[in-house]
């Protein structure tokens, strides 16, 4: 099957997109847990992890437009951008990821 390997799974950008083409280094993660522990919060607070960059070859707006084409584009992602939102985080915990892979 072209696009997918010899156990028919996904190869190339395909292999990437049910993560939006995101990926965190372990000791990124670790340091963000290490925040959420340390730093005096309180309640729920759903964040999301992520890398500033992709690992694609491609940019993240083509790779959108070529796995999700019916995706309604709400603002354009400049070059190898990760398309997940870690605004919260960084403000929350003063996280950004250091690290790539």
């Amino acid at each position: 099957m072209p696009g997918r390997n010899r156990r028919g799974h996904p190869q190339g950008p395909a292999r990437m997109a049910p993560d939006s083409w995101s990926c965190l280094h372990v000791d990124a993660a670790a340091e963000a847990v290490r925040l959420a522990l340390t730093l005096p919060l309180t309640g729920v607070h759903p964040l999301l992890l992520a890398a500033p960059l992709t690992r694609s070859c491609q940019s993240t707006m083509d790779i959108i437009r070529q796995h999700y084409p019916s995706t309604e584009i709400r603002s354009e992602i400049c070059g190898h951008r990760t398309s997940v939102d870690t605004t919260a985080i960084e403000r929350l915990l003063g996280f950004r990821a250091r690290w790539t892979l």
